[in-house]
């Protein structure tokens, strides 16, 4: 195996390095359910998972245990987790320093990037993302299983914050008003005001965003990502590119492929538009940018 991991790796590339020593594959898989009131509810993907997976994947509770607990109801989902939270959980997946991370997942990629963007943030490099999940790796004739995983020892991976990853409210609020230089990207669909009404209680996204939708970034067919002029329009001169979407996730993956385009800096606002809304005062606009 090479000594620094890329970023995005293949099937063909799995499939040769399946049964490397120290390599550790997740499942990053995180479902949706409709609400009957409007929305979504967020579920865990351990039943997908046991329905099927990479042989020998190990699964990564997204939901849960790498984001922060949720104590009340109006708690924002998916958001960053402290050291400590974030160190256990890589540790009951075995994750060592020397451990070589392959993450997938079987929707869109983003719960994947999100995993990814935070080993990162939290100090670990040797991690990838599968292009194109289980969809692809299941195409290409790669050994799946079923049933839940097998026990693994305790990892030793200490966790160790890097600056340089994610970005505050205030913080993009200084973009907005003009303060700081830096160019906002929505990672979500163009604007739908019931959809956004049903979500958040207030429409519209954060004013002099550019929309590129984390869903486009992908080929419906394959399931791999498409990296060809999504994000041609952005000034790299400007340096600082915010992504954000409703809860950080959609936002991981413009993220992840920003990244790997070599924009150089790049941050997650992790509370999105779920955070922002909450103040009444935060401006809105119905008018982003295509």
């Amino acid at each position: 195996m090479s000594k620094h991991l890329p970023a995005l790796v293949g099937s063909d590339w799995l499939a040769t390095h399946l049964d490397d020593n120290n390599l550790i594959v997740l499942d990053a898989t995180v479902l949706s359910i409709p609400r009957s009131g409007g929305g979504v509810e967020w579920i865990s993907g351990r039943a997908s998972f046991n329905n099927e997976h990479i042989s020998g994947a190990l699964f990564a509770d997204v939901l849960e245990d790498f984001s922060a607990p949720r104590s009340n109801p109006g708690d924002l989902v998916f958001t960053l987790p402290d050291a400590d939270r974030f160190q256990a959980a890589a540790r009951r997946l075995g994750i060592g320093p020397q451990s070589s991370v392959i993450v997938y997942d079987t929707t869109t990629l983003a719960f994947a990037a999100r995993l990814w963007w935070l080993f990162r943030y939290f100090g670990h490099d040797q991690i990838a993302v599968l292009d194109g999940g289980l969809q692809a790796w299941v195409a290409a004739g790669g050994r799946a299983e079923f049933g839940p995983e097998a026990r693994t020892e305790t990892g030793t991976l200490h966790a160790e914050i890097r600056s340089g990853f994610f970005i505050s409210r205030d913080e993009v609020l200084a973009v907005v008003e003009g303060t700081r230089p830096g160019t906002l990207v929505c990672a979500l669909p163009p604007e739908d005001p019931d959809v956004d009404r049903s979500f958040r209680g207030r429409p519209g996204r954060i004013p002099g965003s550019v929309t590129i939708p984390a869903v486009e970034l992908r080929d419906p067919d394959t399931g791999t990502l498409t990296l060809g002029s999504h994000f041609d329009g952005i000034d790299r001169d400007r340096g600082l590119v915010i992504v954000y979407c409703g809860g950080g996730i959609a936002a991981s993956l413009d993220a992840f492929t920003l990244t790997f385009l070599g924009f150089e800096d790049v941050r997650v606002y992790d509370g999105s538009l779920n955070e922002w809304v909450l103040d009444e005062n935060a401006p809105l606009t119905t008018s982003v940018e295509p």
